[in-house]
This record gives C-alpha cells, structure tokens and sequence, in this order.
C-alpha cells in the first residue's frame, strides 16, 4: 500500500505551561470541559512516539517565555528546571529530524521586555 504524507503545524507548544489555558477566562472549552492545568511530560513522550512511528513531519513552534512565569532557559515558576530542561531535550532529540523549530512571538501572553526581563501591559491584542 502506498503511503500518504503527513504534515503537521504544532502551534504554541511550552514545556509543561498548558498555552491555551492562559488565555481562557474560565478555565473550560466551549461546551464546560475543564481545560488541564498544565502539559506533563508524557504527553510529549507519547507525541514523539507518535511521529516517529508515522513519519509525521511538520513545524513545532514554541513560546519562549509561556504564561508570564520566565523562560525556557531560565526556568518556569512552579515547576522543575529538570523538567523544563527533559521537554526542551526530548524535543531537540526526537523531534529535529523531522520538524522545523521556531520561537512563538513574545507577546504571546504580556510582551516581554528583553531589556528588564519584565512583562508589559502590552499583548498580542493590543
């Protein structure tokens, strides 16, 4: 049988910060569902299990600096620097083959002053 391509855009994706969740006034979907409070780890584990067996190929893109609580490489608020430092390898490692990599913007949630490393009243929507 003959193999159809697969593409994909992973979009907004963070080391453990559940993106959308930041944005949602209410912490639910559209139809009531809770949202997560964050991504674990193995979540990604199983996506790069996913594409590795699939040869799924595509861009991943990644917000540098998630939910206003630091950056990927000086660490998250709440949450192990091993942690955040596992999802940035496991990415690297298992994803590079086959995806293009791209910073998100940093005005993902508040802008980021990369000057002072503080965040503005200022975002994407203003």
């Amino acid at each position: 049988m003959e193999k159809t391509p697969i593409s994909i855009i992973i979009d907004d994706s963070a080391p453990l910060i559940h993106v959308y969740r930041e944005h949602s006034p209410t912490g639910k979907t559209e139809d009531g569902r809770l949202l997560a409070d964050e991504i674990p780890n193995s979540f990604l584990d199983k996506f790069c299990d996913i594409s590795e067996r699939f040869g799924i190929r595509g861009k991943f893109s990644v917000v540098p600096a998630p939910g206003c609580r630091g950056d990927i490489v000086n660490g998250i608020t709440g949450h192990d620097t091993e942690d955040v430092r596992y999802w940035l390898d496991t990415v690297n490692k298992r994803l590079a083959a086959s995806y293009d990599f791209c910073p998100e913007i940093l005005t993902h949630h508040h802008t980021l002053d990369l000057s002072t490393g503080k965040y503005m009243e200022i975002d994407e929507r203003s």
